[in-house]
């Protein structure tokens, strides 16, 4: 199975997610994936699953606007 997910591992990106009518940026990096889900590091220590489900764009981070 190609993943979709495989040319952001590891890289720092901004995860648009939606769930009912909350929608969140949450910025990170992708560490990992599985058939439901990816594993996303938060602060640089903090390692959640986050649904595909509920995965609206992948986003490269840019960092602070100047």
């Amino acid at each position: 199975m190609v993943s979709s997910f495989a040319p952001w591992f590891g890289k720092t990106v901004i995860l648009r997610l939606v769930n009912g009518e909350l929608r969140v940026p949450l910025r990170g990096i992708i560490v990992a994936e599985s058939g439901g889900a990816v594993r996303f590091r938060i602060g640089g220590s903090w390692d959640i699953n986050v649904y595909k489900s509920e995965i609206l764009t992948v986003e490269q981070d840019k960092g602070p606007a100047t």
